[in-house]
């Protein structure tokens, strides 16, 4: 077996992305309640039961400590594992659990802990998918657990930063009121819940983790995290104190909180680090999507640089692929762009040889504005288009079973690229109606091939070589119209402090947010 310590290396070999980075930072002040506005409720907060968004994820990393941690450098680092080890061929992963640590229900997190969370995950209908390649989980002794999979999986630590990697308590999994009753091995414990009101967390006072000083973790009291739907409503508590920190992605919202940069009392930090794309996903699975023509239509029709003249959206942000053309990952592989006179050939070429028209419906939990404007563009190459607003957890319900023509939606935040495999592969592609995290359905053999080939390596050229290929594939089946780069704001009461400084459980620099997300563990509110 060849041994990884998790101790400042990169799992994957991969190059560091545009990470923020941090700094040292002064003596923390220890109790104290935060506030922390959040735009939605999280669909439930048992990570093997339900899907996470970036709400669902910055409450459960109050909660839940993952395997594993991110550094600064984009490398991953140690966390509830302290080291692990791979087979030379990447089909065999065994970790090494850190000693000492409990749930905040007193059950002990060993192998047997381990063992049952993975098998939760790999039976779980949310997120069976991306274990589908696990065909054993093992265990090896009371502090150590082993998977074995089919196909190579060089990127595995990737995943137990996300949502398989936070730890629930088997007394959690086995509730059958589980997603309102989490139970982890976090900072903090849940005190009460109100659906779609708050969520209030108190510290766990047991906690494993020490700061560099010898002081135990957290140093807040309590944090409640409020539900706010509206974003100038959010602003505007955080303006008046009663909120302190809240995040933001809306270009409007944005707007409002740069204003506030050169006010003394708020800390406005953009982050810099992966996020989400928005893009335009089509249904390949369902006609007249399933026919090529369209879908190059439809991204020959969609003047991008227009939509962003029109609402704003920052042009360094605009993207013809997956990745911000700053990423080591992006290639310029000539993805349509805006051609009018090809849109509509293509479309008067599929009415000619099937007699039909071609009626889509675009829907997004977004702005009602944008789906127009992009409803206007696709009209003037005889496109019908009808337009539908539909809440988030709809949209989401909708794309995994299929039941959409088209959606305006926000996905693919990750460190490393391989994490976006499950979504992208083929081998999850379902008819529509099924269940299918391969929220297009493309089935593309020579995307699949190249996708296999990055998850089964760590070679940085051939990776590079192999997602090339899949942002060709992209650009010549077109799954996506891809649009920007959200830009994720998070602001802050001055007098609230390391909201931007987080370390890993061995002390060493980690990755502050992550598309928006970020640990509470050792945020502390200043004393006047």
């Amino acid at each position: 077996m060849a041994v990884l310590s998790l101790g400042g290396c990169s799992a994957s070999s991969a190059p560091s992305a545009s990470a923020p980075t941090t700094t040292a930072a002064p003596k923390a002040h220890k109790g104290g309640a935060l506030a922390f506005g959040i735009e939605a409720d999280p669909n439930g907060l048992d990570p093997t039961r339900n899907a996470f968004d970036a709400v669902g994820r910055q409450v459960a990393l109050s909660l839940f400590d993952t395997w594993v941690t991110i550094g600064a450098d984009g490398g991953v680092q140690p966390g509830l594992a302290q080291s692990f080890e791979h087979a030379p061929d990447y089909r065999q992963w065994t970790l090494h659990i850190r000693p000492g640590i409990s749930f905040t229900d007193g059950t002990k997190l060993d192998a047997a802990a381990a063992v049952t969370s993975f098998q939760a995950f790999k039976d779980s209908a949310v997120t069976g998918t991306i274990l589908k390649n696990v065909t054993a989980i093992d265990k090896v002794n009371d502090a150590t657990v082993r998977l074995t999979t089919i196909d190579p999986w060089a990127s595995f630590p990737y995943v137990l930063y996300g949502q398989i990697g936070m730890v629930a308590s088997p007394k959690q999994l086995s509730d059958p009121q589980g997603q309102s009753r989490p139970v982890g091995t976090g900072p903090f414990k849940l005190d009460a819940l109100e659906i779609n009101k708050q969520i209030k967390l108190v510290r766990n006072k047991d906690y494993w983790r020490k700061d560099a000083d010898g002081t135990q973790l957290p140093y807040l009291d309590s944090v409640t995290y409020t539900i706010v739907a509206d974003g100038s409503t959010r602003i505007q508590d955080l303006q008046s104190g009663t909120l302190d920190v809240i995040q933001a992605r809306s270009i409007s919202d944005t707007k409002i909180l740069d204003g506030l940069t050169s006010d003394p009392k708020f800390t406005i930090t953009h982050d810099p680090g992966v996020s989400e794309s928005a893009f335009i996903v089509l249904n390949t699975a369902k006609a007249p999507l399933d026919d090529v023509r369209v879908r190059r239509a439809i991204a020959y029709a969609t003047d991008v640089k227009a939509l962003a003249a029109q609402n704003g959206w920052p042009e360094a942000k605009l993207t013809n692929g997956p990745y911000a053309t700053n990423s080591p990952w992006h290639a310029d592989v000539g993805a349509p762009g805006h051609d009018a006179t090809k849109a509509k050939a293509l479309i008067d070429d599929y009415k000619h040889s099937t007699g039909k028209d071609v009626t889509i419906e675009l829907a997004s939990p977004f702005d009602a504005t944008v789906l127009q404007q992009v409803s206007d563009q696709w009209a003037a190459a005889g496109i019908k288009t009808t337009v539908k607003i539909a809440d988030a957890r709809a949209t989401v319900l909708n794309a995994v079973f299929g039941q959409y023509d088209a959606i305006f939606f926000s996905y693919f935040a990750t460190v490393d690229p391989d994490e976006n495999y499950y979504f992208w592969s083929g081998k999850n592609a379902a008819p529509a109606g099924a269940f299918s995290v391969n929220f297009s359905r493309l089935a593309d053999p020579q995307l699949d091939a190249a996708l296999d080939l990055a998850h089964g390596t760590v070679d940085i050229d051939t990776r590079k070589q192999a997602y090339k290929t899949v942002q060709e594939r992209f650009a010549d089946q077109v799954p996506y119209v891809w649009l920007y780069q959200l830009d994720w704001i998070i602001a802050t009461h001055a007098n609230v402090k390391q909201a931007r400084f987080v370390t890993t459980p061995d002390g060493q620099p980690a990755i502050p947010y992550i598309d928006g997300v970020f640990s509470l563990t050792e945020t502390y509110i200043a004393t006047q």
